[in-house]
């Protein structure tokens, strides 16, 4: 478990495990992990020809497991993968195997890397910075011909700070310098939204839905004032449901004029689940302004809801749209208002009671605020209440049960207004009542999925109404949710959306700071010369200490810690080199032995061996310590051998030594 390799292999197996929905499969991949290695060290040993069987019934278990319910079975081949990275840890490897399994975790982090799109992957991203370099310094160190004694630590060089600061360094400046426009195409969203149940499902029954009261996070809102959020609207009853408005055309948005943008109320929505939205993008009122990249043909109902032709899942999941303050309330004709009247027939019963809830009031408004008032307060708000009958629901909601979820009261206050002559609908959407105190957006989560009522006043309008009394307060305080909710956002929008046209507004936002600094110090010539003669000097006199104590640093590593270490790499790499061009090292063969054997066979490269020999046979066993400039030395000299064996290649004569 210390081997650098095998935890880079565990990250790479990890990453594949996440492309699951959940944690079930990344804590049982770790745990056969862990359980293959401690096999492997109780001395169990498996042959080879299993491997295979793994890998192929890997990939037959991921197809076959990736068929259920909000799991996908795209990423089939990398679970074969993972199960012979797991079985491969019970038996020693060759070279080139080790090195396949670290081919094979890259492989498996970058599957990481189109599926892990919040800010999870920023460990994995740590982890793997820090473990390929080890990894792949072990893997050289354990090529080498030459076994260490135990007082050599290691036969390369360790890793310093400032190899992992170069490293991401690099990372940034190709991040944000390397060109971004048409890279890649839009993300297919790995969910089955019908595999959890619908928006429609999570509100009109609860109780069969997957997603009722679910924490997960569909969309993120920022704005001033947000209210009820649409997304459907139901308007024909059948006596037992309500179904959603098949006639209702669809036309364009009146957009406004971008001058006119500033003066109107400005929305901003990052979708985390756009399978979800199901081509619907949820708004708090008439849009006057719409843009967004993830949909296309965003079109208008008569009901405002906002239907897309089409819409995918990209790793730039936002849209902004501006409210009109000034709505224009558009008239109904005579046969959708006959639909938005239709309803059961009234019984003697439900008239009495209907009379005394409305009793004093005569104006269709004030009777819809006594019967709306009346439900919020009398009654009790039950996610898990009693299925109704089918016949005659309403009376046994109102005069029986007296509690329900918000489908129920949406339901009851519509056909009770409807049996006033009131048109109304039934509006799903959402509630923004979790407004982040970190980020200062609201998260909209599956739990604050609602339905209410809309009643229609030839003088007013549309007006909202809600008559589901309130289960519980709004959310306040800081929570641990939100906190995660906030960093998430945050490498989202500045790190998974970088786009093209947001490393465009980098670049002209640095080259605006350039030509503003260089204007005030143009002001003031006389004293930006000194300041900037500082800054200079300031910056010189560090970078000066930086080099200075990098080059003490090194001067002391090769005399009084790395000399024995250096010396043995040089000597190894030199054996590499000489056995490429045909002549290799015997077990039983001591350096002095292969020295000969290079002065007999290719005299032309002993001035480049005999340095590397000699220094390894001084400092190895007579306690010698390099310096600076031999260890420069030996290291040119190796360059020379190279090239010179990279010549000759073709006329390199196959020996095994004297």
């Amino acid at each position: 478990m210390k081997s650098a390799r095998n935890q880079f292999i565990l990250l790479g197996i990890i990453c594949q495990a996440l492309t699951w929905d959940g944690y079930a499969m990344p804590a049982i991949s770790v745990g056969l992990w862990i359980l293959s290695v401690w096999l492997a060290k109780r001395g169990l040993r498996i042959s080879q020809t299993l491997e295979p069987i793994a890998l192929i019934g890997g990939c037959v278990a991921g197809y076959w497991l990736g068929t259920l319910p909000g799991q996908t079975s795209h990423f089939f081949i990398g679970q074969g993968i993972s199960w012979l990275q797991t079985v491969r840890t019970v038996r020693p490897l060759t070279g080139r195997e080790k090195l396949f399994s670290i081919v094979a975790a890259c492989i498996q982090l970058g599957v990481g890397c189109t599926v892990i799109l919040d800010f999870r992957f920023v460990f994995i991203l740590l982890a793997a910075v820090f473990l390929i370099p080890r990894a792949l310094m072990e893997l050289q160190r354990e090529r080498l011909p030459i076994t260490p004694s135990d007082t050599v630590p290691s036969l390369c060089p360790p890793i310093s700070w400032r190899n992992y600061a170069i490293i991401f360094i690099t990372m940034i400046v190709v991040f944000i310098g390397f060109p971004r426009a048409a890279i890649g195409s839009p993300l297919q969203n790995r969910r089955n939204p019908n595999s959890e149940g619908s928006l429609v499902d999570s509100i009109l029954d609860p109780t069969r839905s997957g997603l009722a009261q679910s924490g997960k996070t569909i969309f993120q809102i920022e704005g001033k004032n947000i209210g009820l959020l649409r997304s459907f609207a139901m308007v024909d009853f059948d006596g037992t449901r309500w179904f959603p408005d098949s006639r209702a055309s669809l036309k364009g948005i009146r957009f406004v004029k971008t001058n006119d943008l500033p003066t109107l109320e400005h929305r901003r929505v990052r979708v985390k689940e756009v399978a979800f939205l199901g081509r619907v993008l949820p708004t708090d009122g008439p849009v006057s302004y719409l843009t967004g990249k993830f949909f296309r043909r965003p079109l208008q109902n008569f009901h405002e809801i906002i239907e897309c032709e089409s819409m995918w899942n990209t790793a730039n999941n936002v849209y902004d749209y501006w409210l009109n303050p000034q709505p224009r309330s558009d008239l109904i004709s005579a046969g959708l208002r006959a639909r938005l009247t239709q309803h059961p027939e009234v019984s003697p019963r439900l008239r009495a009671w209907l009379d005394a809830r409305t009793g004093g009031a005569s104006a269709p408004r004030e009777q819809a605020a006594k019967i709306e008032a009346y439900l919020r307060d009398q009654f009790t708000y039950d996610l898990g209440a009693p299925v109704l009958k089918r016949l005659n629901a309403l009376e046994e909601f109102l005069f029986e049960q007296r509690r329900g979820h918000c489908e129920r009261y949406a339901s009851a206050l519509a056909l009770l207004l409807r049996m006033q002559g009131i048109p109304t609908r039934i509006v799903i959407g959402y509630i923004a009542n979790s407004q982040s105190w970190f980020s200062g957006w609201h998260n909209i989560r599956f739990k604050d999925a609602h339905a209410w009522t809309e009643a229609y006043f030839p003088e007013q309008g549309w007006i909202q109404l809600d008559a589901t009394p309130r289960s519980r307060e709004l959310t306040t305080g800081i929570e641990v949710r939100d906190f995660v909710d906030a960093l998430d956002l945050a490498w989202f929008m500045n790190v998974v959306s970088f786009d093209g046209a947001m490393q465009r507004d980098l670049f002209s936002g640095a080259a605006q700071l350039a030509e503003r600094t260089g204007a005030w110090i143009s002001r003031h010539q006389a004293g930006s010369t000194m300041v900037f003669l500082s800054v200079v000097g300031a910056m010189g006199a560090g970078w000066l200490v930086f080099f200075s104590r990098g080059i003490l640093r090194r001067r002391k590593l090769i005399t009084h810690r790395d000399s024995e270490v250096r010396a043995t790499h040089y000597y190894g790499q030199m054996i590499q080199i000489l056995k490429k061009s045909g002549l290799s090292r015997m077990p039983s063969q001591t350096p002095k032995e292969l020295q000969a054997a290079i002065d007999s066979i290719f005299p032309h490269w002993t001035v480049d061996t005999a340095p590397v020999t000699k220094s390894f046979c001084e400092t190895r066993y007579g306690g010698h310590t390099l310096n600076v400039s031999e260890d420069l030395e030996l290291q040119r000299a190796l360059g020379r051998l190279k090239k010179s064996t990279a010549l000759k290649g073709r006329d390199t004569i196959h020996s095994s030594g004297p």
